[in-house]
């Protein structure tokens, strides 16, 4: 299901799928290139659990974290725009506000992240969890193989998200996910979260 929404300051399309909604077209083409060029100067790091642990059995990928300032604000105010629509329109949590997003890099054959959910203990000693996830594919997709952010539905069953450049897909905290192993060329993207109180 499509829905166009349009408000006093914009027009959005939501692609409903279930457990998530897709905004195509959510950047330019020079945008991501943008956000790429600007991310050459990110110290990337290998990927930790929520434990901190390096397992690339479970995680192998390379990230570096990216607060709210002058350079990276427009993305931020981009987001938040796009998920306080879709979220009064659909999911309908209470939410308070982002943690510093993740530029995500899976270089190398095989990297990936096995099946796991996104809400849990991060922010507990404060009585908030996260409740949105969301990723934005910065990479064409002809540049690699593998590596699709997958939903999981039924034993075996999962599915895609889509892959197209500049693609924006938000989901529940709590839905499983995964991204499946890297065969080729190099994928890039942004993920963060949004936080709340607890659900009652």
């Amino acid at each position: 299901m499509s829905e166009t929404i349009t408000t006093q300051n914009q027009k959005t399309k939501f692609d409903v799928n279930r457990d998530y909604l897709v905004g195509n077209n959510f950047l330019s083409t020079t945008e991501c290139d943008q956000i790429l060029a600007d991310a050459a100067e990110f110290d990337l790091k290998p990927a930790t659990l929520a434990d901190d642990r390096i397992v690339t059995a479970i995680r192998d990928c390379k990230v570096a974290y990216f607060d709210r300032d002058q350079k990276w604000g427009w993305i931020y105010d981009r987001i938040q725009d796009f998920i306080t629509l879709g979220n009064e329109r659909y999911f309908q949590f209470d939410i308070i506000g982002f943690e510093p997003m993740q530029f995500v890099v899976y270089d190398r054959p095989g990297s990936h992240y096995e099946l796991h959910i996104d809400s849990g203990n991060e922010y507990r000693d404060r009585d908030l969890v996260r409740k949105l996830s969301f990723t934005i594919q910065l990479t064409n997709p002809e540049e690699y193989q593998g590596c699709d952010l997958e939903f999981f539905r039924s034993v075996n069953d999962y599915i895609a998200a889509a892959r197209s450049k500049g693609t924006i897909t938000v989901t529940s905290s709590f839905v499983p996910h995964r991204v499946t192993p890297l065969e080729s060329g190099v994928r890039a993207a942004i993920v963060g979260w949004i936080y709340g109180p607890p659900f009652r």
